[in-house]
């Protein structure tokens, strides 16, 4: 069983994670001085019905190391032996070193050789690495070794373009 997990600006749906079992390792956000999880404690329709209302710009915050790790761990406590985490762009945030860590962390504790785990930096964010993430989960789904799956998502980043557009 391959656990796929990672950060919470791939912006999937709560459909898509639970039809896929998907991890996901939520991003801190700041408002005002409270500190929520996104997604968990803030949706995105609440964020922005108040938006327009801050008197200073929300800020974020990588998920903590803890929060790879507890997906990880669950998995592992349900018998998964191999985990594939694919986050944001290390260029715009901390969530791939975090997840490095986590893994770091990981296998300290799990020295079993059939324990496999990659860290993948998606070079993308939002919808970008949300396409990467559920089409790993779809490949899984179908069949495809794990090897094959990290082999996949190193060579699928390098020739994906992605756009923004903003209004």
């Amino acid at each position: 069983m391959i656990k796929i997990f990672a950060d919470s600006t791939c912006d999937l749906s709560q459909e898509i994670v639970e039809k896929y079992d998907i991890g996901i390792a939520p991003l801190s956000i700041t408002i005002d001085g409270k500190t929520y999880k996104d997604k968990i404690d803030l949706t995105p329709d609440d964020f922005y019905a108040i938006i327009d209302k801050l008197s200073k710009p929300a800020t974020t915050a990588m998920p903590a190391p803890t929060e790879f790790l507890a997906i990880m761990e669950e998995a592992y406590e349900e018998g998964c032996r191999e985990f594939l985490c694919i986050t944001m762009s290390s260029g715009t945030s901390g969530s791939y070193q975090s997840a490095e860590i986590a893994k770091t962390m990981f296998l300290e504790e799990h020295t079993e050789p059939e324990i496999k785990v990659h860290v993948v930096d998606s070079k993308s964010m939002s919808h970008g690495s949300g396409w990467l993430i559920m089409k790993s989960a779809m490949l899984r789904d179908r069949g495809m070794q794990f090897e094959d799956l990290v082999d996949f998502n190193e060579a699928f980043k390098k020739t994906r373009k992605a756009l923004l557009i903003c209004r």
